[in-house]
């Protein structure tokens, strides 16, 4: 219906883009061996009925505002490569307005007025609100109804006859079209015998040229494998005299370095020799200090063992004396103490004696008392 048209005329620019997108992608596919396109063009004039564009030069216009390539009537994916145009100050895309869409979408009009699209008239059965008009404008409405169906007839009469010359005009340009295609064909069947002929003869020529090039590079490498022989050869000789003089430059070297080493172990075995005998004179004397250090240390613990035993000797001395004196002193002191014992037991005993021995009737003088002490003395000695 001509409204719904009309609405969906604000995304025709988009799906446009999308679809050109998409060819270019799909149409201009190259072969991942030769890098040819797989579709080389495309009618032009099928992409206007597949795009509903009014006619070629907008369609023309519309691909060349994406980089797609037209030529004449084809369009060439082979050489085009989908891009959007930027403004190149501030780099926005700038899109692509749409031309006015009078064979497809004005064309459903059929020459209504907006009074009659507003009220559903061109928008098919059961599209207005209500069939039976009101009687304030039915006369209204009658009238424009009978104008309408007049100019509508007329248009009609007149979209006829214009698509019965555009029909005519298409029967021609399709006949001219077609002989300037079959012209066209065979023009590139003879430029396609021309390439070939013309690609046979590089090759032939490359092959020519390819035998001569390998020819040269033979030659080319045999000269530089002699040149590299003799190279070779004169490095060899050269080495061998170089490592000669560098083996006599050594041997000298090594037979400096053996007489000096030589010379040096001499000095180091004199060295050694004489700090040797320093060491043995060092440690003869070390050992006749030690000797001497011995024998007096010697002495001198001798002396000291002498003085020490003669200290001892002396000091048991005088502990004997000691010991003598206290023997002497205690035995003194025993002798007194049990002298004065003995007197005062002799005393008692003599007083007892006498006593017991009085004998009334005896007239003898009493015994001596020497023997008793003796006695006495022996006792206590035990005792101690």
């Amino acid at each position: 219906p001509y409204l719904f048209s009309c609405i969906m005329f604000k995304y025709v620019e988009s799906m446009r883009k999308e679809t050109l997108l998409m060819m270019s992608r799909v149409y201009g596919a190259k072969h991942k061996t030769t890098g040819e396109a797989f579709y080389d063009s495309y009618p032009l004039e099928k992409l206007v009925n597949l795009l509903c564009y009014e006619d070629e030069s907008e369609a023309t216009e519309a691909c060349r505002h994406y980089g797609i390539t037209v030529e004449g009537d084809q369009v060439l994916w082979r050489h085009s490569k989908f891009r959007e145009p930027r403004d190149p100050i501030k780099q926005l895309i700038i899109p692509l307005k749409p031309r006015k869409m009078i064979r497809t979408i004005e064309s459903k009009l059929s020459g209504a007025t907006r009074l009659s699209v507003c009220r559903g008239g061109v928008s098919g059965q059961g599209a207005t609100l209500s069939n039976e008009p009101t009687n304030v404008d039915a006369e209204a409405l009658l009238k424009g109804r009978q104008k309408a169906q007049a100019e509508m007839k007329q248009k009609l009469a007149e979209a006829k006859a214009r698509e019965e010359a555009e029909r005519l005009k298409q029967e021609k340009i399709k006949r001219e079209k077609m002989r300037q295609e079959r012209l066209a064909a065979e023009k590139r069947a003879k430029e396609e015998a021309v390439r070939r002929a013309e690609r046979e003869r590089m090759r032939k020529e490359q092959l020519e040229r390819d035998r001569l090039e390998q020819k040269r590079q033979e030659q080319e490498r045999f000269a530089a494998e002699e040149k590299a022989r003799k190279e070779a050869a004169e490095r060899a000789e050269r080495l061998r005299l170089e490592t000669e003089a560098r083996e006599k430059k050594e041997r000298e070297i090594a037979e400096a370095k053996r007489l000096a080493e030589e010379e040096r172990k001499r000095k180091l075995a004199e060295e050694e020799r004489i700090r040797r005998l320093e060491e043995e004179k060092r440690r003869r004397e070390e050992e006749e200090r030690r000797r001497i250090a011995r024998e007096a240390e010697l002495r001198r613990k001798a002396e000291k063992e002498r003085i020490r035993k003669a200290k001892e000797e002396e000091e048991r001395r005088i502990e004997m004396a000691w010991r003598q004196k206290v023997e002497n002193a205690r035995k003194v002191l025993i002798c007194r103490l049990l002298r004065k014992q003995m007197r005062r037991h002799d005393s008692l005993q003599k007083s007892r004696n006498s006593l017991s021995k009085l004998d009334p009737t005896c007239t003898q003088y009493p015994t001596s008392d020497v023997e008793l002490c003796k006695d006495l003395f022996c006792s206590a000695a035990n005792g101690t």
